[in-house]
């Protein structure tokens, strides 16, 4: 499997002769630092990948890549369907939601918070959610 002239590289630059014992030990160091450099980074572009994902299946999963707000605080149903019929967003899936600001307040404090309604039977198709309900259930479009 190795070929002559990499066992005479392995030799010259990993063993040592009597005259220079230093280069061997400085090779081998450079070697198993060189090996752990490739290692980690393979390691963290690996994490980092793995994350990547992750953090943008949760974030889309809440929040979709398009938004579209009113200019006068509200799109009715007939600006809807029309958004919804227009050819080039046949097979992306569009969903009305309502969001408005709140606050909340426990004790002495108080949180400024967003409330986001959005179509029960969506949440229904998404699995994502569904699986993540320990206890309760979904509220129906007419509660």
């Amino acid at each position: 499997m190795i070929k002559n002239y990499e066992y005479l590289l392995y030799k010259r630059f990993f063993l040592s002769r009597k005259n220079e014992g230093y280069i061997s030990i400085i090779s081998w160091l450079s070697l198993i630092g060189i090996s752990l450099g490739v290692a980690v980074l393979i390691i963290v572009m690996s994490v980092m990948n793995g994350f990547r994902e992750e953090l943008v299946s949760k974030v889309v999963g809440v929040n979709g890549h398009l938004n579209i707000f009113s200019q006068f605080n509200e799109i009715n149903e007939n600006d809807f369907n029309l958004i919804k019929k227009n050819k080039k967003l046949e097979k992306i899936n569009i969903n009305p939601i309502i969001e408005t600001q709140g606050l909340l307040i426990a004790d002495k404090d108080s949180k400024g918070i967003f409330i986001r309604s959005v179509d029960s039977n969506y949440l229904i198709k998404r699995k994502d959610f569904i699986n993540k309900i320990i206890q309760g259930s979904i509220f129906s479009n007419n509660s």
